[in-house]
């Protein structure tokens, strides 16, 4: 009877340890010891080289990179429809993407690499966003105001306005429902300035909440999936409830905003001179920390799954709890980096190509 007792014993701790084990296997003390079994690289599933053609502007969708180089919008290898910018601007979220030209007056909607809709501002466009439902807030000067805030939904329809005042707009979101849209502005008043995001209902024409800060100026701001929103300053990160109130907090203490990276799961932070810190902070506030130490980092994005970085010419990828996974060298000089929402596919983009790439 002992000896079954001390063999279920021993069983129910080994199961336990195995189970510890696996949930840390990517720790750096354990990686770096048994790593060789189960770990990570990073492959480049194909290159392509686009010599003579200088990409403009780019965006990731559905496993492609869309891009705009003098010659218009290239929306696969093959299909490239005529479009004239002056200073394009593009962003991808969901099946969505959006290219628009700052300073410019249209801006076009794509679902699944198809033109959706296009809207015409009177005045020049200062900032433009689509959520992961297709609804589009666009940010444009407007006589005898600081700027417009206009919101269209799926099929194009502007469906709400607000007039900024004395407030400078820094950026806007719209919820994916499409019923709520939060707006950054700032105001100076001789030497002091005051940071404000103003909370709004489509339904009402006034805030429903307003959160004061003279301590930082968000300067993005992003609606999560858990409908927090989020908001990225100069000097701190913070997240706000539905209902507007505050729900966490982070100050840079370690050092100063390098660059940063926002998804609808979190944002990546790179902070300090030298020896730069990335930090994860996902929708609840939680963080995650990783030191860097070999050269500046120029790019960062982050996704569900974990944060691409590059520094120098080497890409790094980080998991979800900031554990340094793989690495892979270049020989070319990075111009932006990219993740699929979700899981482990990539592009590293240079400035006459691009490599896709699969952390495996």
């Amino acid at each position: 009877m002992k000896i079954k007792k001390l063999l279920l014993l021993f069983f129910v701790v080994l199961i336990i340890g195995v189970g510890f084990l696996f949930s840390q296997r990517f720790h750096p003390a354990i990686y770096s010891k048994m790593g060789w079994l189960y770990g990570k690289e990073i492959g480049v599933t194909e290159t392509t080289n686009l010599e003579g053609t200088a990409i403009l502007a780019s965006e990731f969708n559905h496993e492609n990179l869309v891009y705009y180089s003098s010659m218009g919008l290239h929306l696969s290898p093959k299909k490239v429809q005529e479009m004239h910018l002056i200073t394009p601007q593009m962003m991808s979220n969901g099946d969505y993407f959006l290219v628009y030209d700052r300073g410019g007056k249209t801006a076009s909607v794509y679902y699944k690499n198809k033109e959706l809709y296009t809207v015409s501002s009177k005045h020049d466009i200062q900032n433009a966003k689509v959520n992961d439902c297709g609804y589009l807030v666009l940010i444009s000067d407007q006589p005898g105001y600081q700027a417009i805030v206009s919101v269209y939904n799926r099929k194009g329809k502007n469906i709400y306005k607000v007039y900024s005042g004395e407030k400078y707009v820094l950026d806007a979101d719209i919820h994916e429902n499409g019923k709520r849209l939060a707006i950054s502005q700032y105001a100076t008043s001789g030497d002091e300035l005051m940071s404000y995001v103003a909370f709004y209902h489509l339904d009402e024409r006034e805030p429903y909440q307003v959160s004061e800060s003279s301590e930082t100026v968000f300067a993005a701001i992003k609606f999560l999936k858990n409908g927090k929103l989020l908001t990225v300053g100069e000097t701190q990160t913070a997240a706000f409830s539905s209902n507007g109130e505050e729900d966490w907090r982070y100050e840079y203490v370690d050092g100063t905003l390098q660059t940063f990276s926002v998804s609808n799961y979190g944002v990546a932070l790179v902070l300090g001179q030298q020896n730069q810190k990335v930090v994860l902070l996902n929708n609840n506030g939680k963080i995650h920390e990783y030191i860097h130490q070999g050269g500046d980092i120029t790019q960062i994005t982050n996704n569900k799954s974990g944060v691409l970085f590059a520094a120098n010419r080497e890409v790094f990828f980080l998991n979800k709890q900031a554990y340094l996974l793989a690495n892979l060298q270049v020989a070319r000089d990075i111009s932006e980096l990219y993740l699929e929402e979700t899981g482990k596919n990539g592009v590293i983009r240079y400035e006459a190509g691009y490599d896709k790439i699969k952390v495996k």
